[in-house]
């Protein structure tokens, strides 16, 4: 009958679109406005594959300025090691990340950690690595991606060139440069560091001038 027609039709066109609009992680990372630098740098690796529909994936895809930061640094991360870093396994929405939990990185050995900082006044706050997620749930067919603000570095990296590469340390990062071997040996205790950005300074000079 023209009804059962009808209804066959249109069932072939929503399977169409559905087909049409399905993407996977390099397809939605690529084509996003900020995100295309490490779909680039993903498709020159040999250890990951974005495109693959044999597993689910969970990215998190620094910003094209921070990949730019790094690209023009002296970091001799290799590219297959800065790639893997941020990709695990498992389909992790915002919504499925635990606080304070580790997760093995595609990077043999090295894990992030993830937290997340809630307030009745404002949104959760997530961060990796202490880097804030600023997009979340870029979902594809073969897993989801969150956008971060900064590229993550494994932990063996040191304090002072994990200051030093961020450009609104710079004055913390000079302070800091000649006593590396001070704190290899507090870093070694586990301490935590609270660093004052460039703009605290500054309003400290001001305020000691008065």
């Amino acid at each position: 009958s023209k009804k059962a027609t009808m209804k066959i039709f249109l069932c072939l066109l929503a399977c169409l679109a559905a087909t049409a609009s399905a993407s996977s992680l390099f397809d939605v990372l690529s084509t996003h406005e900020d995100t295309a630098w490490f779909s680039f740098l993903e498709r020159s690796c040999t250890t990951t594959d974005l495109s693959t529909e044999e597993y689910q994936q969970t990215v998190f895809v620094p910003t094209d300025s921070a990949i730019n930061r790094w690209l023009a640094s002296e970091d001799e991360t290799t590219l297959n090691d800065f790639v893997s870093y941020h990709i695990t396994g498992g389909y992790l929405r915002a919504s499925n990340l635990q606080d304070d939990r580790l997760y093995e990185s595609f990077l043999p050995g090295n894990s992030f950690r993830v937290n997340i900082y809630s307030s009745p006044d404002f949104n959760d706050v997530v961060t990796v690595n202490g880097v804030r997620v600023i997009e979340a749930d870029l979902e594809a067919t073969n897993g989801v991606a969150h956008r971060i603000e900064d590229i993550l570095t494994p932990p063996e990296y040191t304090i002072v060139s994990q200051i030093s590469r961020i450009p609104e340390l710079s004055q913390m990062a000079n302070i800091l440069a000649g006593k590396k071997r001070q704190l290899s040996a507090l870093a070694a205790d586990g301490t935590t560091f609270f660093v004052p950005n460039d703009s605290a300074f500054e309003a400290l000079d001001a305020l000691v001038s008065q």
